[in-house]
């Protein structure tokens, strides 16, 4: 199966267990069933979809949107939601399970590394998978100068990092900080 049709495939899927999830929360509501959401504005591409779910169900969804530290903030302080829906995991974990009764991972977003044509084809990456083992390999041995976005500030910087230390640590399925020692 091509990585396309793979990627519509986990899409899709997406798609069905946010819609699962969003009923089971439905289902502990109140009667007047309203749900209060604060999602990512990543996430604007699902919402139309949610949207009209709820209203074939009655529900009356309100939604706020934040960038994924400054819903860590909102979390934080007295605020009350019904749902959270940021685009990556890995912030709500900042919160030492203070606010979180349940958590589920809905999908998986690659980071993707942009290199001209010219410099991937001399380093060999046009026709075959590439790997984080790749990627630190042609850095150290300065063939590829690299840069990226903020690890504390981006989800983007963040997976990356993370994605590198996993291979740097022989890409164990968790990582933990023993193995960063």
């Amino acid at each position: 199966m091509n990585k396309v049709l793979r990627y519509i495939i986990y899409i899709l899927v997406s798609y069905i267990v946010i819609i699962f999830l969003f009923s089971s929360f439905v289902s502990i509501i109140s009667n007047d069933k309203k749900f209060y959401l604060l999602s990512n504005p990543d996430n604007k591409d699902f919402m139309n979809n949610l949207i009209t779910y709820a209203k074939s169900e009655g529900i009356k969804l309100k939604v706020q949107y934040a960038d994924d530290l400054e819903i860590l903030d909102y979390l934080k302080e007295d605020n009350v939601y019904d749902g959270v829906w940021m685009s990556n995991s890995i912030w709500l974990y900042m919160l030492n399970d203070v606010k979180v009764i349940n958590s589920k991972s809905i999908s998986i977003n690659p980071v993707v590394m942009g290199v001209k044509k010219s410099k991937a084809e001399s380093l060999n990456f046009t026709n075959k998978d590439i790997y984080n083992k790749d990627i630190m390999s042609a850095i150290k041995n300065k063939k590829l100068k690299y840069i990226m976005s903020s690890v504390t500030k981006t989800n983007t910087g963040l997976t990356a990092y993370l994605g590198f230390l996993n291979s740097l640590a022989g890409s164990p399925e968790i990582l933990t900080s023993d193995m960063l020692k």
